[in-house]
């Protein structure tokens, strides 16, 4: 696959005024614990030199018995042996931890600097390959590897994501696609009040549901308001574009 080198704002970072600056998937209720997608997100989270669990920062998406990918701004410059997926959620950061043992990033990612909101593919994906076995209930999510066409405009995904401030707690919410051809590899929701994600979010899911299992087509990396604080752009990666990429590792 060909990657292009673009320049970054994101969803897992406060921002300033005309970026988002909330910090939970906005419009979103409580994910049920038994559901399929609660069995598949995860969200990352930061391990002291002692070991110690220190924050809970991003989320992502389960795609094998030992990976999970995730948007590339939340691993880029990490150590993967300090970086931990957390499995699970009960409003209060789960005890179920694997620690990352190798980052994946596109060669030619690069932070959005100041694009914003004018960036274009921007890689904004990574994978994160973890020790240890998938614990028990868990199960990776199905890979949509056919392009989103024109005609898709309107329809519904469900998105989803670990930020807010309840620590643990997967928030979800319905919400349409706007431009399923934004860029080559991204596309665009629409962005409301009534559902957007914000920080913590970044990494993820934008998914249907089929047959009980979670179908990934999307991930969040980046959103945009204007200066009154309206929501304007939920920019996400597209998994169709990268699918043959995330599991060659």
């Amino acid at each position: 696959m060909r990657f292009t080198h673009f320049s970054f704002l994101t969803f897992c970072l406060l921002h300033t005024q005309s970026s988002f600056a909330r910090d939970f998937i906005e419009g979103g209720a409580d994910a049920d614990p038994r559901s399929a997608i609660a069995q598949t997100a995860i969200s990352l989270g930061d391990l002291s030199q002692s070991g110690d669990l220190t924050r809970a920062f991003c989320s992502g998406v389960i795609i094998s018995d030992h990976s999970i990918v995730t948007a590339a701004h939340c691993l880029a410059g990490r150590d993967p042996t300090q970086t931990v997926v957390l499995f699970g959620f009960n409003g209060n950061v789960t005890s179920v931890m694997r620690t990352g043992s190798e980052i994946h990033i596109p060669d030619h990612y690069h932070p959005y600097g100041d694009a914003l909101p004018n960036a274009k593919n921007n890689l904004d994906i990574g994978v994160l390959v973890f020790t240890g076995s998938l614990p028990s209930g868990f199960k990776p999510a199905l890979l949509e590897s056919n392009e989103l066409k024109p005609s898709d405009a309107g329809s519904s995904f469900t998105i989803a994501g670990f930020g807010g401030p309840k620590p643990g707690v997967l928030d979800l919410c319905d919400v349409t696609l706007k431009d399923n051809a934004f860029s080559e590899s991204e596309f665009e929701l629409n962005s409301s009040h009534a559902c957007t994600p914000a920080g913590g979010d970044s990494g993820g899911p934008d998914f249907r549901i089929s047959r009980n299992r979670v179908v990934l087509y999307g991930i969040h990396n980046w959103g945009w308001e204007d200066e009154a604080g309206n929501p304007t752009m939920s920019v996400e990666a597209k998994i169709s574009f990268y699918a043959k990429w995330i599991l060659g590792f």
